[in-house]
């Protein structure tokens, strides 16, 4: 079973990869889902942001990857929320965060 949250893993720079997910609780439907969500990183490879999305956080259900190449060439709108989101990254610890429950 999946939380059907959005989730984005994103290769910032290289070498340098994030994951964005959308936050437990945030309004279904809403226009723009990145403006209820969370960065976690940076990490060094992308099998290692996905490692930590599935140790700390239940099944999204999915998600969606971007990889540098594309990220530069995105318009400026969603690149300035993703970038935003991902100078702030979110601490992954034990027991519940600000948005949920971290799993480990």
């Amino acid at each position: 079973m999946s939380t059907g949250l959005e989730c984005l893993v994103v290769e910032r720079e290289k070498d340098q990869w994030f994951y964005i997910l959308e936050q437990y609780g945030s309004p279904k439907g809403c226009w723009d889902w990145l403006d209820y969500a969370e960065a976690f990183g940076p990490f060094a490879s992308k099998e290692t942001a996905l490692k930590h999305l599935f140790d700390h956080h239940a099944n999204p259900g999915g998600h969606s990857v971007i990889r540098k190449d594309h990220f530069d060439a995105l318009p400026t709108g969603g690149k300035e929320k993703m970038n935003d989101l991902m100078d702030h990254p979110v601490e992954c610890r034990k027991g519940v965060g600000k948005y949920g429950i971290f799993l480990a």
